[in-house]
């Protein structure tokens, strides 16, 4: 949308999202820690040596910085980033990609505990002793699951492993005949390529597309954003500002109950 209606970033929103087909995407994966070299990362599920479990793919920049409120724990690549997302076919019968999805969000759901330090100690304390090569295992498991209508005779695609509201996947439930061809469009000052069923897409995910409405972040905004400096730069001071913030929250607690 930013392509289309901008000729380059909307004024409000903070990065570059891209779409891939499984098949292409997989493509990409199988190749990317050798075509991928230093400054940039691929970084996947796969290729981190943390918990990384968030249904798509980042291009990463190292050098750089791009820290989210929750990152600030996780011991992960944080330079600035394209989004990778992968669209995987889904049955046109709305039942039946619900009950995907929920199977997908079942399976998502200890790989989010593993990996997010802002749910409850509880949560985290049936799943934190999960080996990496167990995490990476079952998120592998979980991909199977996008992956079950690969071959069948759907003509939709959307990105599953989002697996948010299912108003969200209404407004993502994609025809293939659209992404048929690319079409190259300026963007800042590179050119981009676009699927040539553009307007059809953007229609169905956010009606009048060209009249502008400012909408929140996905991300919710940066807590650091650099493109000078490295994120291992920031990132002591604010892991000892959060357990500072902790601390005089125990405090506070303690305060309040006596």
């Amino acid at each position: 949308i930013g392509t289309i209606r901008h000729k380059g970033y909307i004024p409000w929103d903070d990065d570059i999202d891209m779409a891939m087909m499984r098949e292409d995407y997989d493509k990409l994966l199988s190749v990317a820690e050798t075509e991928f070299q230093h400054p940039y990362f691929f970084q996947t599920a796969y290729s981190e040596k943390a918990p990384y479990c968030h249904g798509h793919a980042q291009l990463r920049m190292d050098g750089t910085t791009a820290i989210l409120h929750n990152n600030v724990p996780m011991d992960i690549h944080l330079g600035i980033f394209i989004d990778i997302f992968v669209l995987d076919s889904v049955p046109k019968d709305k039942d039946a990609m619900m009950k995907m999805a929920r199977l997908i969000r079942k399976a998502k759901k200890p790989l989010e505990f593993r990996m997010d330090n802002r749910i409850s100690l509880t949560s985290r304390m049936l799943c934190r002793w999960m080996p990496m090569s167990i995490f990476k295992e079952r998120y592998k498991r979980m991909e199977g699951l996008a992956k079950t209508h690969a071959n069948n005779e759907s003509n939709y695609v959307a990105p599953i492993l989002l697996c948010q509201e299912e108003a969200f996947l209404q407004h993502n439930m994609l025809n293939k005949e659209w992404y048929k061809e690319t079409m190259w469009m300026p963007f800042e000052d590179i050119l981009l390529p676009v699927p040539v069923g553009y307007d059809k897409i953007l229609t169905l995910q956010y009606g009048d597309y060209m009249t502008p409405a400012k909408e929140p972040s996905m991300h919710g905004g940066f807590l650091v954003l650099d493109a000078e400096r490295d994120y291992k730069y920031y990132l002591p001071n604010l892991r000892k500002h959060k357990r500072e913030e902790k601390f005089n929250k125990f405090l506070q607690k303690i305060h309040l109950r006596k």
